[in-house]
């Protein structure tokens, strides 16, 4: 029996030690280097309680990398010292990690609601719901409470040094401080720390921050190994404190609530929200539980984190005199302009800001953020499970040579991130970033866009770089480069910038909110939607809402004696094309003030607070917010619309009612893939999402460019009566204004295509780079934001003669110039960035040379997008090209250069002397002999000796 026993135990050890051992493979399993642990109960915490943490981190860096694993007890532990996978986990991808490690659960009802003990939606609802009260206007009213404090900081340290000729622990001091700090704007007690050695408050603070008599001793790894422990009575810091302060908070709001007593402290702000809350009803988020454990954080996270950075702060500054210097006389500069240190005056000083940053960085407070994963997700390739515990090594990143030059050097002037050298690394001109938080976004709100690029591109050139934040963003004012991103290599820029992911099922499926492989099929199978013939339908509904709007126009014009407000009738037009095209809806915006269709429109396009604001950086900056509530648009204009053509698809499917709109196409399209079996493209959400683009995307820019055609007519009366003869003509020809007639108006089109150019409804369009690539010797990474500035380029001189007058006749580039100036006959480009490439996929080559020929001549000029182009079908000019000037002309075209060590020898690739070089080493293996040799097979050179059977002479 005691053997069975004995067998018993040893395979429920064994199998104990497989269990725990398997769970070691969970990195090897991702290919993810990782830390080997030690023992398999403790993992890689055997001698923690030795080790410096930041040092360790440090080593395991250089050892294994930016991203490793390792094992805290059996538990996988993931260290990302990736700066973008940092971004990702902690911005991007936040809604993944929004939790944090808490070892044990808290039962107390107060201390369960401090913002880093909640999870999930909670934590996202007390987040939401505490962040007003850290408005820029709270902060300011307690810089007044914190100014009180520095002042008694001041008094002691002078005292302290007087009765010390000089030498002061100022530790103590900044330690004081600080909790005078934390009791006045948390607490809303005012304390002097240094001169009340006694009291409660003081002494709960010290009792809580003393030597712990875990740290250095192997019990340290108890609470990361048995975490239940803690919930058995082991604890890691002393709770008295915790409660002091507990009870300390509850008592002042009783008695503030009771006295009507306020101090503009974060309880008062904090219970003035919980009053809006109370006022607005429903569920409450702000109690006064909330309150109290929002203001234990001060406590907690605020006092030794600030003492310290001050210590440091004064070490660092002791140690640079010259930098303590700069600093002094940047103070004294901005308190004589601010009269004094208050609030304002501490914002202006930039130097105080970038020596306060550097010291975070040279000395963090904390050398560790931990997240825990929340959902199942997959950034850059790396698989995160639901449970995985997120480090980051804020020291080891701190310190890193890849991320910091000369890291270990204590310079404010330094660039806070390397990627501010992203540009300059390619020789790229750079516009100078302002803040390291803010890259170049300082004063964005401020500036006309236009009016800023068109500044840098005459001091950059046409390719400069600047920067978000510190995202890099690529600005291209060259036509050949936005040719070759916008259609020669645009398989690696097919996205844009998306701020936040859309969670509804249908906007989320709108073209502009689709990526990757997933914009590319909705793309396709929409795009038969929009073909000549299916437009030619539509042309139809838009001509009867056309005459709706010249009867308005007629109207209006009679009752304003000739003045009228266009931009209200062309608006009106506009929504009624979209109401009759895209939703089926007939409209006469004009007469119906109060449509829903007409409200919802107009509250969507209504001025936004954000514009003209500081606001306006932080979809920039912190696009996560936006899932957080805060919209650039107000999202029940497009709920609305979603509706309205769910409803009227569901209409149609019952009564089959047929108008020949874009609903009708897509949904002709949805049966075809319906019938022909196979994944699904075109489904009700897809085509709601497309119909819903016809709103978001053409109501205002059609409506303005309709706008400006009118206002360029007003002043140019000489384009104005040419248009009109032009039109008159057409509609003869064509029996009125129909499809045809208006394709055929030439001159309507130059004048439409003038305006677009002279004033450009899209000011800038955007791509990201979805793959590394290289272009004419410029490398883009993955990731990178490419703007392209469509007004700059509108208006330079580089690519328009005289580009601030407004010339329908124009020609679009002055290198469209570049063979009439050789008296070459040209083929006429279509458009300005493709040239004549135009259809160029359509035709069969061949047959359009041969009818350049009969229609040029023998020699001719087009145009690969602005790149000119000869055609030669000369003889004689042909043979001096390829014989007699040969040596002007030995290279061929390379779309590409050629990576491959030895694909980039073959000679098609090879240019000038290379060339040459290559060409005269292998030409003797061609010679006459050796074709002979190698090429002329046995039973060939047999037959050449053979006679035929026959006297009959054959003719082969």
């Amino acid at each position: 029996m005691m053997l069975v026993l004995v067998a018993a135990f040893v395979l429920l050890i064994a199998y104990l030690y497989r269990k725990i051992y398997d769970r070691f493979d969970y990195f090897e399993k991702r290919r993810i280097p990782t830390e080997k642990p030690l023992y398999p109960i403790v993992g890689n915490l055997w001698k923690f309680w030795k080790e410096v943490q930041i040092q360790r981190e440090m080593r395991n860096m250089k050892r294994y990398g930016k991203v490793w694993g390792s094992f805290e007890g059996s538990r996988p532990v993931w260290n990302i010292a990736d700066p973008g996978l940092i971004r990702d986990i902690c911005i991007k991808e936040f809604d993944h990690f929004t939790d944090r490690r808490v070892l044990f659960e808290i039962k107390e009802k107060v201390l369960s609601k401090m913002l880093a003990n909640l999870k999930g939606q909670e934590w996202k609802d007390v987040r939401s719901a505490v962040s007003p009260v850290f408005s820029s206007g709270k902060i300011k009213k307690m810089s007044q409470l914190m100014e009180s404090c520095g002042e008694t900081l001041v008094q002691h340290l002078r005292e302290a040094m007087d009765k010390s000729q000089g030498v002061v622990n100022v530790k103590d001091q900044y330690g004081a401080y600080t909790m005078d700090v934390i009791a006045t704007c948390a607490f809303g007690t005012k304390l002097d720390s240094l001169g009340k050695e006694n009291d409660p408050f003081t002494k709960n603070a010290r009792k809580f921050f003393a030597d712990n008599p875990l740290v250095g001793s192997p019990l340290i790894i108890i609470p990361f190994v048995f975490p239940w422990l803690l919930n058995m009575g082991l604890k890691i810091f002393p709770m008295e404190p915790i409660y002091f302060f507990r009870d300390l908070v509850l008592d002042i709001m009783k008695q503030r609530k009771t006295e009507g007593r306020e101090r503009g402290d974060v309880l008062d702000t904090m219970m003035e929200q919980e009053e809006k809350e109370r006022e607005a009803g429903g569920e409450k988020v702000i109690t006064e539980d909330v309150i109290a454990a929002q203001s234990l954080i001060f406590f907690v996270a605020g006092f030794d984190t600030t003492a310290s950075m001050m210590n440091f702060l004064t070490y660092v500054l002791a140690v640079y005199p010259a930098i303590q210097d700069r600093l002094y006389e940047e103070i004294e500069k901005n308190m004589d302009e601010y009269g004094g240190i208050n609030h304002e005056m501490m914002n202006s000083c930039v130097y105080l800001d970038q020596v306060v940053h550097e010291t975070l960085r040279f000395y963090p407070p904390a050398n560790r953020l931990e997240r825990e994963c929340t959902k199942d997700c997959i950034i850059d390739g790396i698989e995160f499970k639901k449970g995985d515990l997120i480090a980051i090594p804020v020291y080891a990143v701190h310190h890193c040579s890849d991320f910091y030059r000369d890291p270990e050097i204590f310079d404010p002037d330094r660039k806070i991130y390397d990627r501010f050298d992203y540009f300059e690394k390619q020789r790229i001109p750079t516009e100078k970033p302002l803040y390291p938080l803010l890259g170049n976004l300082w004063n964005f709100w401020k500036e006309v866009q236009f009016q800023r690029e068109m500044k840098n591109m005459k001091r950059y050139g046409k390719v400069w770089g600047s920067f978000e934040g510190s995202r890099p963003v690529w600005n291209i004012a060259d036509v050949d480069l936005i040719r070759d991103i916008c259609i020669k290599e645009f398989d690696h820029f097919t996205d844009r910038r998306i701020f936040f992911p859309m969670k509804d099922k249908v906007l989320s499926k709108m073209l502009t909110m689709l990526k990757g492989q997933k914009w590319k099929d909705v793309r396709s199978a929409v795009s038969p939607v929009f073909s000549s013939g299916k437009i030619k339908k539509m042309s139809q509904l838009m001509e009867s809402c056309g005459k709706t709007l010249v009867q308005h126009l007629r109207e209006a014009m009679d009752k304003s004696q000739g003045v009228v407000c266009v931009k209200d009738q062309y608006g009106a037009y506009t929504l009624d094309v979209i109401a009759t095209c895209a939703f089926g809806t007939k409209l006469d915006s004009l007469g119906k003030e109060n449509d829903p269709f007409i409200k919802n429109a107009r509250k969507f396009f209504a001025d936004n607070p954000l514009f003209g604001s500081p606001l306006m950086i932080i979809p920039f900056m912190f696009p996560w917010v936006m899932q957080l509530g805060l919209n650039i648009f107000p999202m029940e204009p497009l709920y609305f619309f979603r509706d309205l053509a769910v409803d009227i698809m569901k209409q149609r499917k019952t009564e089959g009612h047929e108008r020949g709109d874009v609903l009708d196409t897509m949904m002709e399209q949805e049966e075809k893939e319906r019938e022909a079996g196979g994944e699904k493209v075109i489904t009700e959400e897809v085509i709601v999402a497309q119909s819903l683009i016809f709103f978001v995307a053409g109501f205002d820019t059609t409506a303005s460019m309709m706008n400006f055609v009118s206002y360029v007519l007003a002043i140019h009366p000489d384009i104005q009566d040419r248009l009109y003869q032009e039109i008159e003509k057409k509609m003869e020809e064509h029996g009125g204004i129909n499809h045809e007639m208006v394709n055929a108006c030439v001159y309507l089109d130059q004048v439409v295509n003038e305006t677009f150019r002279f004033y450009t409804p899209a000011s800038r369009l955007e791509r990201e780079c979805t793959k590394d690539c290289i272009i004419d010797g410029i490398e883009f990474k993955k990731g990178d934001l490419i703007g392209i500035p469509a007004y700059v380029v509108h208006h330079c001189s580089d690519y328009y003669r005289d580009p601030e007058i407004f010339d329908p006749e124009r020609k679009i580039s002055d290198q469209f110039d570049y063979f009439k100036k050789q008296r070459i006959p040209t083929e006429k480009p279509v458009y300005p960035i493709v040239g004549n490439l135009w259809n160029f996929w359509k035709e069969v080559q061949f047959l359009r040379e041969m009818r350049n020929v009969k229609k040029y001549g023998k020699v001719w000029g087009s145009f690969e997008g602005s790149r000119p182009v000869w055609n030669i079908a000369d003889p004689d000019l042909i043979r001096d090209i390829g014989i007699k000037e040969f040596d002007h002309f030995t290279d061929r075209r390379l779309f590409l250069p050629m990576k491959d060590k030895v694909l980039s020898k073959m000679l098609t690739m090879l240019k000038g002397q290379e060339w040459k070089d290559v060409r005269s080493a292998v030409s003797p293996v061609f010679s006459s002999g050796k074709i002979k040799k190698v090429c002329l097979p046995p039973c060939i050179i047999s037959l050449s000796h053979c006679r035929p059977r026959t006297e009959k002479q054959t003719d082969y």
